[in-house]
This record gives structure tokens, C-alpha cells and sequence, in this order.
């Protein structure tokens, strides 16, 4: 176990659901005045404790600030499971992150919204070293797993 609060963050377009998948954990958020929004969490089977940073709503090219991805651990790439556009964009957007400030560990969450398929296949095939997670954040099915994978692999870097 660690004291270090591993930073992980949240990127993807608006309105995919990044706010919603972070209280799904029962992370509490702390606003910031920059409306930046810090969730913190203890990864349960790891007890890893993590910072979720989210930008709560705004667009994915504004968490390519360096303020934003400064001393970042690792990536949480969300996306809308149903929509093969978000997915690349969310993909994209971790790419660019990572051209940025370095390699990170990453994991893919796709959210699951009413009637949508699950596009784990197409994630697949368009980030195959990305390990794709398929959650809802309306049951919060999935989402823990995801983010304990996420947080056992930042620890280990």
C-alpha cells in the first residue's frame, strides 16, 4: 500500500460522461474555483488511493492544457459505446496527451448509454494495446473495474 494519491486523468469529449462514471464510485468531488472538478477514490481491491481530475463538461481539447495533464499517473480514455466517432476521438485525444507529457498507462472506458451496443470489438481493433472496459454510468456496471485496472497499472510504473 501507498500514500501517494496516484492522478488519473479524465479525458474525453463533453457529454460522454465522465462526471457521471466518477460518482459512480462514490468518489466525493472537490470544485475547484477554476471549475476543475478532483474526485478522490481508494481503489478497493488495491486500496491505491487516486485523484479522478475532470473538467466537468467542457470540450477534449481543453484537457490538453498543460495545468490539466501536469503530474498526471495515468488516463481514463472515455467514450460513448455507441458512437465509433468517440471512441477514436477519445483515443485521439489520449495519443496527443501522451505526445505531451509522456507515455502513461491507459485504459478505454466505453459508457454504455440506453440502447447503445457495446463497440469493445471496434476498440479493439483501433487500440489493441489499450485495455477497453465496457461500464454504464446510469447502473455503474463495469465502472470500478475499469478504474481498478487503471490504478493497479499506474502503481506499478
Amino acid at each position: 500500500m501507498t500514500d501517494h494519491v496516484r492522478k488519473l486523468c479524465l479525458l474525453g469529449d463533453s457529454g460522454v460522461g465522465k462526471s457521471a462514471i466518477a460518482a459512480r464510485l462514490g468518489a466525493s468531488p472537490a470544485a475547484r474555483p477554476d471549475g476543475l472538478w478532483v474526485h478522490y477514490w481508494t481503489a478497493p481491491e488495491s486500496n491505491i488511493p487516486c485523484a479522478l481530475w475532470d473538467l466537468r463538461g467542457r470540450s477534449s481539447l481543453d484537457s490538453l492544457s498543460q495545468a490539466f495533464l501536469a503530474h498526471a499517473d495515468g488516463f481514463a480514455l472515455i467514450a460513448d459505446a455507441g458512437n465509433h466517432e468517440s471512441i477514436e476521438a477519445a483515443l485521439q485525444v489520449g495519443q496527443m496527451a501522451a505526445k505531451l507529457i509522456g507515455e502513461r498507462p491507459q485504459v478505454l472506458i466505453l459508457n454504455q448509454f440506453d440502447g447503445a451496443v457495446a463497440s469493445a470489438e471496434v476498440a479493439a481493433k483501433l487500440a489493441p494495446n489499450v485495455p477497453a472496459f465496457v461500464v454504464s454510468a446510469g447502473t455503474g456496471e463495469g465502472v470500478e473495474a475499469a478504474f481498478g485496472h487503471l490504478a493497479q497499472a499506474v502503481s506499478t510504473v
